[in-house]
Formats: structure tokens, C-alpha cells, sequence
């Protein structure tokens, strides 16, 4: 039995640690092309995760000024932002949008229906700390291209030097190239 139960959950940990890597096309190769220089007056802001096993269950919502993107960051991904000059604020979390009485409510029932009262009483600060957003401002330079490292999910993304940059992202893949 406890045979059956380990195997069980060694397989939706692979299986999950699967399905959030990202795919798409692999950075050296989008760089050599030409899609990552930004157009003129410009710069462009590349957020990243480097590939690993800690925490790739979990694909953050990010946001550039407040905005959500059309991705999430999986663990080996990266996600292209073209930008003005000028500070932007960008942020991630754990889940799509606000944390509004609804998914408040819904999480109340989900806790109540997981977890008894106890998971219910802890629902609600749960739903607030998922829709919770980290930030930080990038001085976007025309011409320039920024690189944003999201190292730990309770933790603000950092600007990274191009240099130690290039290196951890050279394995990562585009998560949105449609948009260019």
C-alpha cells in the first residue's frame, strides 16, 4: 500500500514538473534572428526563470504596469517586453487578476469542501496572498535590452547584468512569440 501511494506520487510530481516547463523556441536562437533587438526609440525588458526543479509546479501572472501579460513564466521560460523609456513597474502572482469577494467566497467553499472548517477559516487569506503583487521598476533605455530575473516567488524580480544573464538564460525558451 505504502509502495502504491509513493509511486503515485512520484508520478503526478514528474508529471507536473512536465507539463510547467516551458517550450518554445530556445533563446540563443530567437537572439541570433533578430526578434529581441527592440524597434527604435525603444527598449526591450526580457523577465526570465531559469530552468530547475524548485517550485516549476507553480507559472506566475506577470504584469507590466499594471496590465497582465499574455503568459505566465514557467520555470525555463522567458517573456519578452517591448517598452518606452521611462520607469516600468512590473509585478507577478500567483493568480489572474484581483482578489475580489467572489474568489473569496470560492475559496471559503473549496477550503470548507478540502479541508473542514479549519481549510475554510483559511481560505480567505490564502485567495488574498495568491492575487498578491511583487513589483519592481525597471528605468527602461531606449535601444537597451533589460534582463529580469524571477529567482523565488515570495521575492521581488532583480535586474540582472547582461553578462551573468546571457548565461543563466541561454537554456530558456520564448513563452510569447507571436507578439513580435
Amino acid at each position: 500500500m505504502k509502495k502504491a501511494v509513493l509511486l503515485s506520487v512520484l508520478t503526478l510530481s514528474c508529471a507536473s514538473m512536465l507539463l510547467s516547463c516551458a517550450s518554445g523556441p530556445a533563446y540563443a536562437d530567437v537572439k541570433a534572428s533578430g526578434a529581441l533587438t527592440p524597434h527604435a526609440g525603444k527598449g526591450m525588458v526580457l523577465i526570465y526563470r531559469t530552468p530547475g526543479f524548485a517550485a516549476s509546479g507553480t507559472k506566475p501572472y506577470l504584469q507590466a504596469n499594471g496590465v497582465e501579460l499574455s503568459a505566465q513564466l514557467a520555470r525555463g521560460g522567458f517573456f519578452s517586453y517591448e517598452a518606452s523609456p521611462g520607469p516600468l513597474q512590473l509585478a507577478h502572482s500567483g493568480m489572474s487578476g484581483e482578489s475580489t469577494q467572489e474568489t473569496k467566497n470560492r475559496a471559503i467553499v473549496g477550503g470548507v469542501l478540502t479541508g473542514g472548517i479549519l481549510g475554510g477559516a483559511l481560505a480567505v487569506p490564502l485567495d488574498i496572498e495568491a492575487h498578491r503583487k511583487i513589483g519592481m521598476t525597471v528605468r527602461v533605455l531606449p535601444g537597451h535590452t533589460h534582463y529580469v530575473m524571477m529567482d523565488r516567488l515570495d521575492r521581488p524580480m532583480t535586474e540582472t547584468p547582461r553578462d551573468d544573464a546571457e548565461e543563466e538564460i541561454t537554456e530558456c525558451k520564448w513563452l510569447n512569440p507571436q507578439t513580435r
